[in-house]
């Protein structure tokens, strides 16, 4: 399992990547070969050589060194959370929410689990199999990828592009 910090030359990417000053503007995870991902066209799913030649993966996390306490149970649970959320709307409002909550602490558009915005999604994910380890002080629709990786890379176990394809 892999969580992949991606980016594209997109309208929003640029945005999300200057509000949030970070490389990054996507977050997906990869479960045994597939990327589950909440995009503009809801919660999809695509496969790991697809998505990979397709997209800028800036960072790349192997959750299995960090963590070595996951077990193929662990990978169970990631893939049905996973797939019971495909078809999922995305969370456009959620957007517009977290820069009103950063800039004027004004909490709106938190919908729980109507639609997600991709680190939402991930984060979900994330806390049904290492729970504890993502000590983010947001509700989870406010939650960014620059967020997750913070949390993630405390651990200092980042694999850069390069490295990522010689799994």
């Amino acid at each position: 399992m892999h969580v992949l910090f991606t980016t594209s030359d997109g309208l929003v990417s640029r945005i999300i990547r200057r509000y949030e000053n970070f490389p990054a503007s996507h977050v997906a995870i990869e479960i045994n070969g597939l990327v589950y991902e909440s995009v503009s066209k809801g919660v999809i799913k695509t496969d790991f050589n697809q998505y990979y030649f397709n997209n800028d993966v800036v960072y790349s996390l192997n959750l299995e060194k960090i963590y070595p306490y996951l077990l193929p149970i662990d990978e169970f649970t990631a893939r049905n959370l996973a797939e019971k959320y495909l078809g999922e709307n995305y969370g456009f409002l959620t957007l517009i929410g977290i820069v009103l909550n950063d800039y004027l602490n004004i909490k709106l558009f938190a919908d729980g689990k109507k639609s997600f915005i991709c680190s939402e999604y991930v984060s979900i994910i994330l806390n049904s199999i290492i729970p504890n380890e993502l000590n983010i002080d947001k509700i989870p629709d406010y939650i960014t990828p620059k967020d997750l990786y913070e949390q993630l890379n405390k651990h200092e176990k980042i694999l850069k592009r390069s490295e990522f394809w010689k799994r």
